[in-house]
């Protein structure tokens, strides 16, 4: 699945053949909408439809530092890309403190589109990561609070995993994190919840990985070690014994 563009220039009809340049296409990306002011791109970013904006900026319009300025405002993280028609230092100035992407300016090659690209898609993909552990862990909490665990339990276990971060997460680091050592913490964890922390540990990782391949933006792969199995195989077999499809099914069901 490609990454959807949302270009917005004042002027509709501009900067036609760069956009059919095959370079987008090539890194994954796709222009899947227009739009011609600071507003309409706002309203359009609250959405899902897009994952990256493409500003037109043509000196002495100041739609570039406007747009930055609103969806910060809206606090919208959506990544944005200027391309500047001319040179405009103070505007690629403040456009950076804002938090542009990039700041690209004409004449322009395709492998100055394709180094843009790169950034953008790496920051997209943190994005993604962050946002679909988030949405998987507070599932997998939720669950927990639905079968009448204790609410200081579900609080210490949301701790847990935020202070962890992208660090590995085992039953040892969790046990120290509870104060308990690790026998005491698996009979606890297992009294308390009615599963092993292993057990609990692997249901978020498996909807985590679900909801990385149903983003169609990651690889079996990509997901394996990002969960940090040894080989794809294991993860493979890991996923369908709990998922009860293989990874790839499950991207096409």
């Amino acid at each position: 699945m490609d990454y959807r563009i949302l270009v917005t220039d004042t002027q509709r009809s501009g900067k036609q053949e760069m956009m059919k340049l095959s370079v987008w296409q090539e890194n994954g990306f796709a222009i899947a909408g227009k739009s011609s002011d600071v507003k309409s791109t706002v309203q359009a970013a609250s959405g899902l439809d897009y994952d990256v904006i493409l500003c037109i900026h043509r000196p002495g319009d100041t739609e570039a530092v406007g747009l930055l300025t609103a969806l910060k405002k809206k606090a919208l993280t959506i990544p944005v890309l200027i391309l500047s028609i001319q040179e405009d230092a103070e505007c690629m100035r403040e456009c950076f403190l804002l938090g542009c992407v990039d700041f690209m300016t004409e004449p322009l090659t395709e492998h100055d589109i394709h180094t843009a690209l790169v950034r953008v898609s790496r920051q997209l993909s943190e994005q993604y990561k962050n946002r679909e552990y988030a949405i998987a862990l507070r599932k997998s909490l939720g669950q927990l609070q639905e079968n009448g665990v204790q609410e200081g339990v579900i609080e210490k276990l949301q701790d847990f995993y935020q202070h962890s971060g992208n660090d590995t997460v085992t039953t040892e680091t969790a046990s120290e994190y509870f104060g308990f050592n690790k026998d005491y913490f698996c009979r606890y964890f297992k009294m308390r919840t009615g599963m092993t922390f292993s057990e609990f540990h692997k249901g978020v990782q498996m909807e985590y990985a679900k909801l990385l391949l149903q983003t169609g933006h990651f690889k079996v792969q990509d997901v394996s070690e990002l969960l940090g199995f040894s080989t794809a195989d294991y993860f493979t077999r890991a996923f369908k014994k709990r998922v009860g499809k293989t990874p790839s099914e499950f991207k096409k069901s």
